[in-house]
Order: C-alpha cells, then structure tokens, then sequence
C-alpha cells in the first residue's frame, strides 16, 4: 500500500482482485483516504452535560450534571479536574443570566446542581454553561460550554418548521 506522499490527492481508483480460479471482483471508483492526526483536537477539554429530562415547565426544577476531561483515549480512569471549583451559568432565551453558582468537582471531574424554574419563566431554550471550560458545548461563547435547556410545550422547543402530533405531555402530567 502506498502512502499519502506516494498517492496524488483527487484521484479514483478502481481495485480488482483475481483468485487463480478466475473469480473476479471489484471495488469500483473509490478515493484513498488518509488520516490526519491532529494532535490539538486530541488534547482539548471537553465538558460533558446531561439533565433530567429534555424539556422543562415553569416551576419544575432543572438537575443537570457535568462531567470535565481531556479528551484523550489513553489517559487512566482519573480526572485533571478532581476537586476543582467551577462555575455554572444559566441563561434564558433573551441572553438574561438567571443563574449562577459556584461548585466543587467530585473526583470524577463532576459537578451536579438543581435550578428551580420560576412560575413566570420565560418560554424558549435557556443555556446552560459551565464558566471557562470550551470545546464541548453547543452554543456557548469561546471559553464557555453550553447546552440548551427548552422550557414550555413541546412544539414550542421543535425546531422551526417541525411538526408533531403527539401530546406535549402524556395525560395527567
């Protein structure tokens, strides 16, 4: 097999293989791929954030859990982050920060809390960050994670455009 110095980029190769019997196959049309280490995507941290449930009404309380490694493969079962303090961060959907506390990681890197939703909450996706820690989440400013929290009916946090036709909640919630 030849290497990626030895192989022009772009190219389509087609692989036939022959037994001495004279049965034939091909693999028709295909590019070489190569790939390429990158080193810093393997070294970054990377925030890890869970809750327990996906969708949110006013007055229920939000658990959410993070968990803060490198993202690397061959580091032992422990934590640079063991016992460390974090902040966490909660937004509303108009950007407002509505919390914000500072907490102890366990020996995991872990860092678990409650936020209780106000009775007048405002509907939408609030975010949910954890203050200083890039690379893992979704909408967060550079140096931030994120992850969206939506509050309301269910067809209030679809995305725009999508439908549904089952119940925001099932009967009696």
């Amino acid at each position: 097999m030849l290497g990626p110095e030895q192989t022009p980029d772009r190219h389509q190769w087609l692989i036939t293989a022959t037994t001495p019997d004279g049965r034939f196959a091909y693999l028709g049309f295909t590019g070489v791929w190569f790939p390429r280490h990158r080193e810093r995507e393997h070294n970054q941290t990377r925030p890890i954030l869970i809750t327990d449930r996906p969708v949110y009404r006013p007055k229920q309380s939000v658990q959410f859990k993070f968990w803060v490694r490198h993202a690397k493969y061959d580091r032992e079962d422990t934590s640079d982050f063991a016992n460390r303090a974090f902040t966490v961060r909660i937004n509303n959907p108009k950007g407002e920060k509505v919390f914000e506390k500072a907490y102890k990681a366990d020996e995991y890197g872990g860092i678990d809390g409650e936020f209780a939703l106000p009775k007048d909450a405002t509907l939408g996706m609030y975010y949910i960050r954890l203050v200083g820690i890039g690379g893992g989440g979704t909408a967060g400013s550079k140096g931030d994670s994120a992850g969206p929290l939506g509050t309301g009916t269910r067809t209030a946090c679809l995305q725009k455009g999508q439908r549904t036709s089952a119940p925001a909640w099932p009967s009696g919630a």
